[in-house]
Order: structure tokens, then sequence, then C-alpha cells
């Protein structure tokens, strides 16, 4: 518990090497311990290593598949490798689960919406996002996409 809470300090922090490092040693102690798994899957996604995280995740799943974190980052990753079927059920699962508290998908399923060309339900993603979550993670992107979106 002790390595799981030092990597997400590094996680928190930015630093992805050490994060990893951490998680995995804990990993290695306890191959079924859910928040390590978790959080690796994380921390390889914000260093865009998709499959490596996609793998990570998977185990996580397998684990605890009530976690609506673990949906929403397997979605996050089925997007980024355009797995859109994946993501989409991902993603809907996560805001099932977790309700306002993950918001965050409506952003990704927009990101969905727009691979598969449907625009009107992008915007609707957004929005959602955005309502939910004026000042999060990504609404500087959400925003930019619903201006171009209105410009098309």
């Amino acid at each position: 518990m002790a390595l799981n809470d030092l990597g997400v300090q590094y996680l928190n922090l930015g630093r992805f090497p050490e994060a990893q490092e951490r998680f995995e040693i804990a990993i290695e102690l306890n191959a079924k311990a859910f928040n390590p798994n978790l959080n690796l899957g994380i921390v390889l996604i914000k260093q865009r290593k998709f499959g490596d995280a996609m793998e990570r995740l998977r185990q996580a799943l397998s684990i605890d598949s009530s976690s609506a974190a673990v949906h929403l980052y397997v979605g996050i990753a089925s997007v980024e490798t355009d797995d859109l079927q994946a993501a989409e059920h991902e993603l809907s699962i996560a805001l099932s689960l977790g309700g306002a508290a993950l918001s965050v998908a409506h952003f990704f399923v927009a990101r969905v919406h727009l691979k598969k060309g449907q625009a009107q339900s992008a915007t609707r993603e957004l929005t959602l996002y955005l309502e939910a979550q004026p000042n999060g993670e990504y609404s500087a992107p959400a925003r930019k996409l619903l201006e171009q979106l209105k410009q098309a």
C-alpha cells in the first residue's frame, strides 16, 4: 500500500518514470492488488503507451470490474487506439457507475463521436462535460472543439 501511495504522489507531480517504478514494485509484491494495476495503467496512458496501459488496465478490470475508474481509463485507452466500439462501451459503463464524479467520460465519448463523424452527438457530450466541469482538465480543448463544431 505504501508503494502505491508513493507512486500516486509521483503521478500527481508528473514524475511518471518514478511512479511507474513504484507501481511495478507493488505489483511484483502482490499481482492481485487492484490500485497499483489501475494506477500503472493511468501512468502508461499519461506516457502515451496505450497498448501497455490496456494490458495493465485489463488486469485491474479482472480484479475489480465494479470500479468506474478502471472503465474510464480502459475507455480512454480504447479511444486513443481507435477501438471506438470498446471505447463507447467502457465510457458508458464509467458514466453509469461513476455518475457526475466521472463526467470527464463525456469528453472522451465526444471524441468517439467525432471520430465517427457524428458532430451533433459530440456537441451534446461536450456540452454535458462542460456543464459538469466548467474548469475541468479538458475544459479548454472541449470549448475549442465546440467552437470548431459551431463553425462547421
